[in-house]
């Protein structure tokens, strides 16, 4: 990890370097050392903050009880609907890297614990097809299923009162 926080770090340096070299010049200071540098130095910190942060964000895996009923395909999903009668489904579309999912992980299994509606959950990474179907470009994604038609569709993370509320309609 230590290699991709540096590597963070040199491009934020990089970047605030050129922003700030942009800005005198634009302003037309002649003195533009103290400035330059302290960008340069304000980039790589954050450079490096946020190299970290996706570095110790990716791998892992996301764990989910057996409420949440894991597809990887259209049929497994169907069976998830049929099986559900007139109560609704949240599909939830994650990947392991992605760190609002993983955030969110536990309150989309919390929801499914309380049984008041059903949760498929689609690794985007391993069922890819599904993901096109649904047309999911943005993760975390999720979808409500009434009778196997899309009633509602959230992008994003959501806090345990927020999906609850998305999810049963409330």
């Amino acid at each position: 990890m230590m290699p991709i926080v540096f590597a963070g770090a040199l491009l934020g340096a990089w970047v605030g370097y050129r922003l700030a070299t942009r800005s005198a010049q634009a302003n037309g200071a002649r003195s533009r050392g103290l400035s330059v540098f302290a960008a340069a130095i304000g980039g790589g910190i954050i450079g490096a903050g946020a190299m970290g942060l996706m570095a110790g964000a990716r791998g892992g895996s996301v764990t989910w009880s057996e409420s949440v009923q894991q597809v990887t395909t259209q049929a497994e999903l169907d069976a998830v609907v049929e099986a559900a009668g007139s109560e609704p489904v949240l599909v939830d579309f994650y990947a392991t890297w992605c760190p609002p999912c993983k955030a969110m992980a536990p309150h989309v299994d919390a929801l499914a614990e309380s049984g008041k509606v059903r949760v498929a959950s689609v690794d985007t990474d391993k069922a890819t097809a599904l993901a096109e179907a649904f047309g999911v470009t943005s993760l975390p994604t999720l979808v409500v299923l009434e009778g196997g038609e899309e009633v509602r569709r959230e992008l994003g993370y959501h806090d345990i009162k927020e999906l609850h509320a998305f999810a049963t309609g409330e």
